[in-house]
């Protein structure tokens, strides 16, 4: 996967527009509809065709943060839980473990939407995972920091630290100093 812009340009209010775009893209969601059994690999290629064409984009659309607010509340499509755990994981069954829901609670959320609390997981989840994928250079990488452990984030997996708003905030801040040149 290509960079979508250089790193320093990006402010958040475009990453949140271009993750929730990505949570909420009709073609990838249909992929899963459609697809009976959803395949990981399928849909990480879906993903990184998105965010290619993504990036040729001159001008990105921003979004505000009562927009993110009243988008999370209303619930994410079902869909974005598998989008979010493509970006992130290895397996769906990570995934699952982490947006703490069974198999066959995932499928009956496919068509429907997720409640606001697993919105905002897969929106951490994704916001993470492109921005270290433009960070690091790719979407294989940006899995592979996602689950190792960090020293500069207390020794915890950043996956560990998006379950929660504030650890988000500390694996953001994380990436942006490496953006800066700064280690990981």
């Amino acid at each position: 996967m290509t960079p979508r812009t250089a790193f320093s340009t990006s402010t958040k209010g475009e990453d949140d527009a271009f993750a929730l775009q990505l949570l909420s893209e009709t073609v990838l969601r249909r992929h899963l509809l459609i697809a009976g059994k959803p395949n990981i690999e399928r849909l990480r290629r879906s993903i990184a065709d998105f965010m290619s064409t993504g990036s040729e984009s001159a001008t990105r659309p921003t979004v505000d943060s009562v927009e993110v607010h009243q988008q999370l509340v209303k619930g994410l499509p079902g869909e974005a839980a598998l989008i979010a755990t493509a970006m992130a994981f290895d397996t769906f069954k990570e995934g699952q473990i982490f947006f703490g829901l069974s198999a066959k609670a995932v499928r009956s959320r496919v068509g429907r939407r997720l409640d606001s609390g697993k919105s905002e997981k897969a929106l951490r989840l994704v916001r993470a995972a492109a921005m270290a994928a433009r960070v690091l250079g790719s979407a294989e990488d940006a899995r592979a920091y996602l689950k190792t452990r960090n020293i500069a984030l207390g020794g915890m997996t950043p996956c560990e630290l998006l379950m929660t708003s504030q650890g988000s905030q500390l694996v953001l801040n994380e990436l942006q100093t490496h953006a800066d040149c700064g280690p990981v």
